[in-house]
C-alpha cells in the first residue's frame, strides 16, 4: 500500500499539470499518508525485535523505502524521526547483515545522521569485521570524493573517542588497507615484490607501534550466519556468536606475485 502511494507521488511530482491539481490527488489519497508511513516503518522495525524469520527481506525493504521516501518527499521528516526512534531499539548484529548498503548511502543528505549512529554501534561490539567496511569510506580512491572520507574518519574518532583499543585497531587497519592498495596498484615489468624492502609494514618490520593484527577478510570471517531466533532465544542473543572463530594475521609472506594484466587494482 505504501509502495503505491510513493509511485502516486513521483507520478504526479513528474507531471507537468498545475499544483492545484497535484494537490487534489495528493488530498485524495485513500489512507493518511503520515500514518501509513509511520505505520509502516514502526511494524517493520518492532517486527525485527520478535523474531529474525524474515530478517534479511525486511531491512532490505526498509532501506528500499526509506530512499524512495526521500526521493519524493513523502512524509520525509516523519519517516526519518521514526526511523531513528525505532532503529535505536534494534540489536547492532541485525544490522551488521546489510552494512555494505549502510556504508555505501551513509550520505544520503536525510538519513546521514541514522546511519552514521548505526555504523558506529555496530562497529564499537564487532571491529574485526566492521572496520574493512569502513575501508571503503576511508580509503576512497576518488580525489573529488572528500565528503566519504571525512564521514569514515567522524566515525573511526566517535568510536575511537569511548574505547581506545578501537581507535588502535581502526588506525592500524586503515594503514595497512593503504599498503595492500598501494602494493594491487603497483605498476613495471616486475611481476614480483619483495615486501621486506618495498612494503616493511606488511611483513612487520615497522616500529612497535605499526605492529598489526587484523582478521583475514575471508567471506565465511565476514559473514554472520543469523538462526531464526523468537522470544527468549532473541533477547539473550549474543551478536559473536553468530561469527567462526576469528583468523587473525600480523604478517604477510615476504614474497608475492603479482598477476600480469592490463587490470588495475593488480590481482595479487
Amino acid at each position: 500500500l505504501l509502495k503505491s502511494q510513493i509511485s502516486e507521488a513521483a507520478r504526479s511530482m513528474s507531471q507537468s499539470a498545475p499544483a492545484v491539481k497535484k494537490l487534489r490527488t495528493v488530498a485524495h489519497a485513500p489512507f493518511d499518508r503520515k500514518n501509513l508511513v509511520t505505520f509502516t516503518f514502526r511494524g517493520y522495525l518492532q517486527a525485527l525485535q520478535r523474531g529474525t524469520k524474515r530478517l534479511h527481506f525486511i531491512l532490505n525493504r526498509l532501506l528500499q523505502l526509506a530512499w524512495e521516501c526521500c526521493e519524493v518527499d513523502v512524509q520525509k521528516q516523519d519517516m526519518v524521526a521514526e526511523f531513528q526512534q525505532e532503529a535505536a531499539k534494534i540489536p547492532p548484529w541485525m544490522w551488521y547483515s546489510v552494512l555494505s548498503q549502510l556504508i555505501s548511502r551513509a550520505l544520503h543528505p536525510d538519513l546521514k545522521k541514522t546511519f552514521a549512529d548505526i555504523i558506529k554501534n555496530v562497529t564499537k561490539e564487532y571491529p574485526q569485521q566492521a572496520a574493512w567496511h569502513l575501508v571503503q569510506l576511508l580509503n576512497s580512491t576518488n580525489p573529488d570524493d572528500r565528503s566519504h572520507r571525512e564521514l569514515g574518519q567522524d566515525i573511526v574518532s566517535d568510536v575511537g573517542r569511548q574505547k581506545h583499543d578501537l581507535h588502535i585497531l581502526l588506525t592500524t587497519r586503515r594503514k595497512i588497507a593503504e599498503e595492500f592498495g598501494k602494493l594491487a596498484s603497483t605498476t613495471g615489468e616486475s611481476i614480483s615484490i619483495h615486501f621486506a624492502r618495498d612494503f616493511p609494514r606488511l611483513v612487520g618490520n615497522g616500529t612497535q607501534a605499526e605492529k598489526w593484527q587484523v582478521l583475514v577478510p575471508l567471506q565465511s570471517q565476514m559473514t554472520a550466519t543469523i538462526p531464526r531466533l523468537d522470544g527468549s532465544a532473541l533477547r539473550d542473543a549474543n551478536g559473536n556468536h553468530f561469527f567462526p572463530d576469528v583468523i587473525l594475521s600480523t604478517r604477510c609472506l615476504e614474497q608475492v606475485e603479482v598477476f600480469r594484466s592490463k587490470e588495475e587494482p593488480k590481482k595479487v
